[in-house]
């Protein structure tokens, strides 16, 4: 059959079988397509038949780039579509193939059916260039609020999308600044398109938003936004000054835009002992980019006071997180802070639990590298806490310390045989036997 003959399957025959394998082979041989071809594969999206509708939509999110436009020509009505399942197939395609000219959507950025302008802008804004700017920002007066919210989004996606466009920040500042102050329900949507736009101007904005603009989730907003565009140092000191004027929330908020900002311009930030507290408030956050950043504030030596927050780490199924920590404690810590480690370990740590014991790995692979007087804290203190306390996950530690070091373990095992009691003593002959070690 001719490609013909399958078009006129497709548009005239009541089997919707036949109308499958039409569009079938029709697929088969894209070097043969044409305008109708194509129109006819597009139309097939609405087809009464979802078998018909899956393979066609398949096929068309394939196809060759010299046919996007007009796949675009062809779908963009479906997105004012009354059938939802049309309309998302026809979103779908679009935003697979990304054609180059959407004008057949903007044309529908004047349909009189706000929900259906505000679909239209939803996929222009994910596709458009910034060419199209201005023919967005012609609707951030239009009636329907969502509509306004998705010009600021797609204005934020376009500069997402191609950060080196031309286009003037300033100008786009200028229009969301003056819609920001006088149009409640595009607030949190242009602080994010601000985030995705940045710029000396956009940071300035923000910063001023987090000293003067009374909604918390908007001031949240505002930080979250400078640590994802701000490329000036001194926007990390400038919210550093800050940190007393503000509640632990955002204190915490405040330490992981400083830190996300340093790490990104490759620069270290000394965090002042008067806000090492807000380190340790950081580590108790579920956020892995809160209490990854709460981590690298307290700096690459701890001190005793941080033992506690520190053990929250142990408990998080975040193995390089583990490993940073584990590091700085046996390479650059005090012998104090590594006993009151282990010792708050013990404490802490279900002794009849034997699990969340990984991070025991990774002590061994850093003890190589780890100061001498270190070496002998850390084993010292695991065997006298493994001891006093009884743990069921005692094989374990004590493993642990034979692969640190035999010699170390065992004089450490004989020191605490000579001052036991009879409850110790038992126990200690029972990791003798365990492990076969002679005293």
């Amino acid at each position: 059959m001719e490609l013909k003959e399958y078009i006129k399957v497709i548009r005239e025959s009541l089997v919707a079988a036949d109308r499958r394998i039409a569009v079938e082979e029709i697929l088969r041989s894209p070097e043969l397509f044409d305008g109708e071809v194509v129109t006819t594969v597009c139309a097939c999206i609405a087809d009464i038949d979802y078998g018909v509708r899956d393979i066609a939509g398949s096929g068309l999110m394939q196809i060759d780039e010299v046919w996007k436009d007009l796949v675009c020509e062809n779908l963009a009505q479906y997105s004012t579509s009354n059938d939802i399942e049309v309309r998302n197939m026809a979103s779908d395609i679009l935003l697979k193939i990304k054609p180059d000219n959407i004008s057949p959507l903007i044309d529908l950025f004047l349909d009189s059916n706000h929900d259906d302008v505000k679909f239209a802008m939803d996929i222009a804004g994910q596709i458009a260039t910034a060419e199209y700017i201005d023919l967005f920002l012609d609707h951030i007066q239009h009636y329907d609020s969502n509509v306004r919210c998705s010009v600021v989004e797609a204005v934020g996606n376009i500069f997402a999308n191609y950060p080196e466009n031309d286009y003037d920040k300033g100008e786009i500042i200028k229009v969301f600044e003056e819609a920001y102050w006088s149009d409640e329900d595009l607030k949190p949507f242009i602080i994010e398109a601000l985030g995705k736009i940045g710029g000396d101007e956009v940071q300035d904005f923000l910063i001023n938003l987090i000293n003067n603009e009374p909604n918390f989730f908007l001031r949240v907003a505002a930080v979250d936004a400078l640590s994802i565009c701000s490329d000036n140092i001194g926007v990390c000191y400038t919210l550093l000054d800050l940190l007393p004027t503000v509640n632990d929330e955002l204190k915490i908020l405040f330490l992981k835009t400083i830190y996300a900002i340093a790490f990104r311009l490759g620069t270290a930030i000394t965090l002042p002992d008067k806000f090492r507290y807000v380190a340790q408030l950081a580590l108790l956050d579920n956020n892995p980019d809160s209490y990854g950043a709460g981590l690298v504030a307290l700096g690459n030596s701890y001190i005793k006071v941080d033992v506690p927050y520190l053990m929250k780490i142990i408990l998080r199924n975040d193995s390089e997180i583990q490993k940073f920590m584990i590091h700085n404690l046996m390479n650059t810590s005090d012998v104090i802070v590594i006993e009151e480690f282990i010792k708050v370990f013990f404490n802490k740590f279900d002794l009849t639990d034997s699990e969340n014991l990984d991070f025991l790995s990774f002590v061994v692979a850093e003890t190589p590298y780890s100061p001498e007087k270190n070496v002998i804290s850390l084993v010292k203190s695991l065997i006298k806490n493994t001891i006093n306390n009884k743990p069921v996950y005692w094989e374990s530690i004590i493993s642990t310390c034979l692969d640190i070091s035999k010699e170390l373990t065992r004089k450490e095992l004989e020191k605490m045989k000579s001052v036991s009691d009879a409850s110790d003593e038992e126990f200690l002959n029972e990791i003798l036997i365990r492990f076969e070690i002679k005293l």
